[in-house]
């Protein structure tokens, strides 16, 4: 688990810290730095094995490290584009907190080689938390196809891939694989078992959906079908273009939660793409329910139904809210900065305030409508 992140003269960060907790919310309007917070987290997370080596070399490399700003995770351009607009310097650091250590990188002068410190002792491989599992959901989610590629070297590590185009090779190698939460165990499932648990979250979004997958060893690639059930019979097989588009898009996520274990993190990015309201209320139950066991969520969103459905489920007790936090971002214009303020979820489902521009457009657009 990230405890909390430090930002120095990173893109629209001045220098600020964020705490984090277990479900997070990161709000806002666009532009304003949600981004690049996930941004920060997934540059060392595409360099953990840089960052690694330099720890375990320091004494011979004095802590230097290639960095890689354009890779599988993200694509950020050049050292220059991610310096902050008004800094004083041109030092540019991102810190990450963990329980048990912590990890700064930082580049001076736009040099080519990035500096590594950290209080992991020497030799304990086994505390660099990014050797645990961090899975990354992007906003450009997989579409509807025939048939999806495979990749062992993915799933084996629970992987999906960050457009979640192994979701179907996963689901086919590992249907039969128990969830490694059981209180994730939907209210209608009968056993632990990952697939009929996918089919049951997904029927939260689609009534009555059930979904299979299985790979084509021929054209050496997976393929996903749908069936409806309906009084006492079923529908044909459905390809993923022939139901809705959100059910393909909110796969991969149902699959990563269900899939994760108690200290895995999850970075979501627009969970409520091509969702219904009530939809994106069902799952943000599961999300509620999965950072409640263990899981840390990282979710990146424009949805005023996400927010109040987790605001429901804690009052609900489904989470508690010490285990939940809101950021909203602005920016700041004088300075072309971005500025955070923390929204506290009270017990009641109540927020400690609500900020201009904060899921306020429903109501500015009633005020125009009754006056």
């Amino acid at each position: 688990m990230i405890d909390s992140i430090t930002l120095k003269n990173f893109k629209c960060f001045e220098d600020d810290s964020i705490k984090l907790s277990k479900l997070n919310l990161l709000c806002g309007g666009n532009s304003v730095g949600k981004s690049s917070i996930i941004q920060s987290i997934l540059l060392l997370k595409q360099n953990e094995d840089n960052i690694l080596r330099s720890i375990l070399l320091s004494e011979l490399n004095k802590g230097m490290t290639y960095m890689s700003l354009n890779g599988p995770y993200i694509k950020l351009g050049s050292i220059k584009e991610l310096l902050y607009t008004e800094a004083k310097d041109d030092i540019i650091s991102i810190s990450l907190k963990f329980k048990d250590h912590d990890i700064s990188i930082s580049n001076i002068n736009n040099s080519k080689e990035w500096s590594v410190s950290s209080n992991i002792p020497n030799g304990s491989i086994k505390l660099f938390q990014f050797k645990n599992p961090l899975k990354y959901i992007s906003s450009n989610r997989i579409t509807p196809e025939n048939a999806y590629n495979l990749s062992e070297e993915d799933i084996n590590k629970n992987n999906i891939g960050i457009n979640g185009e192994f979701t179907a090779h996963l689901l086919a190698e590992k249907k039969h694989s128990e969830i490694p939460n059981i209180s994730l165990k939907h209210p209608k499932s009968i056993t632990n078992l990952l697939l009929e648990n996918v089919s049951n979250w997904l029927s939260e979004i689609s009534e009555n959906i059930e979904i299979n997958s299985r790979i084509l060893p021929d054209v050496n690639q997976a393929i996903l079908r749908f069936k409806y059930s309906y009084s006492q019979t079923q529908s044909n097989e459905l390809t993923p273009q022939n139901v809705g588009f959100g059910l393909t898009h909110v796969l991969p996520i149902i699959t990563s939660i269900l899939t994760a274990k108690r200290n895995d993190v999850i970075i979501i990015e627009n969970p409520e793409a091509q969702l219904h309201p009530k939809a994106q209320a069902k799952l943000a139950k599961l999300f509620c329910l999965a950072a409640n066991q263990g899981t840390q969520l990282i979710i990146e969103t424009h949805s005023d139904h996400i927010l109040n459905s987790i605001r429901a489920e804690t009052k609900d007790s489904t989470i508690s809210n010490e285990k939940s936090k809101i950021y909203f971002f602005q920016k700041d214009l004088e300075k072309f900065k971005a500025k955070k303020t923390e929204i506290k979820i009270n017990k009641d489902g109540s927020v400690d305030q609500w900020p201009s521009g904060f899921f306020d457009e429903w109501d500015n657009q009633l005020d125009r409508l009754l006056w």
